[in-house]
């Protein structure tokens, strides 16, 4: 297999709303027009950290994907505030995992 070609790392489009959010993803990086984020440094940092975790730890993990790509089709921003008090880390795990680390801060 191809180096640039790894199928087995690539999420299925199953759901309408999967290839609707690729749609979404597609267009944003055509046009180079990226959301916004905002909120202070401590909720841009416990939201990446949420981002990462939510793809490996919760069992509805499109559901943080669904809330984050509804804030871009409003207004073109993510608000970490809001999305870190939908998904507060508490109901995620209270435990970092091992697979990975979190060296950079904003």
């Amino acid at each position: 297999m191809a180096i640039h070609n790894p199928s087995q790392y690539r999420y299925s489009l199953f759901d309408q709303w999967d290839k609707e959010a690729f749609d979404l993803i597609k267009k944003i990086a055509k046009t180079k027009n990226y959301p916004r984020i905002t909120g202070n440094k401590d909720e841009k940092n416990q939201f990446f950290i949420t981002l990462i975790r939510t793809q490996k730890s919760l069992h509805d993990w499109r559901g943080f994907l669904v809330a984050i790509l509804d804030q871009i089709k409003k207004n073109n921003t993510i608000d970490t505030a809001l999305i870190i008090k939908q998904f507060p880390p508490n109901s995620i795990s209270k435990e970092t995992p091992a697979w990975v680390t979190y060296d950079e801060k904003f």
